[in-house]
């Protein structure tokens, strides 16, 4: 029993020290990460700041605050008898309008034709920039969301090139059943 009780006590010391050191250790690394992170992402902004007043590339490449405008029309299946409808105008920067969309229009109730006006206010996701080319798709819908779904309607611009912020008149007629 002694000799137990010896053992246990001679061992006891060195579990705890090296208990308490890799907890303080962990705290430095964690902090000193932590502490990395913040000087390189003020560092960045800095420089960034820096850039843009002395870049004449930052002035020509400025993030345009100007909207895109034009008119949305329906053929008369898409919209005879149709109540509590929502209209969208989605913004997407591929070509391909899938994927996550970069702004987002919503008109609850439209009646055609209707005049659309989308901006930087409408863009998704904070920090993403309203720039073009952007590329947009027009769809109504029943249930109010945002998925298309057999029986929306859809229509896309006859230009396939995109617009730029600033473009106006621009025209899309949902004529596309989803089946």
């Amino acid at each position: 029993m002694g000799a137990r009780l010896w053992l246990s006590s001679r061992h006891l010391p060195w579990t705890s020290l090296l208990a308490g050191l890799t907890k303080h250790l962990h705290f430095f690394a964690v902090s000193f990460v932590v502490s990395v992170a913040v000087i390189f992402s003020l560092s960045l902004r800095n420089a960034d700041a820096q850039q843009t007043q002395h870049s004449p590339v930052a002035a020509t490449s400025a993030v345009s605050t100007k909207p895109i405008s034009g008119t949305i029309t329906a053929v008369k299946a898409a919209t005879s008898g149709k109540t509590n409808w929502t209209l969208y105008v989605v913004a997407y920067q591929s070509e391909a309008r899938t994927g996550m969309p970069l702004a987002v229009l919503r008109i609850p109730n439209p009646t055609f034709p209707i005049d659309f006006k989308m901006g930087p206010e409408h863009v998704m996701v904070a920090g993403n920039q309203f720039v073009g080319p952007l590329y947009l798709k027009a769809k109504i819908t029943q249930r109010g969301d945002v998925m298309t779904r057999p029986g929306d309607w859809e229509g896309s611009p006859a230009q396939k090139t995109g617009f730029q912020p600033g473009a106006t008149g621009i025209k899309i007629e949902l004529s596309e059943q989803k089946k």
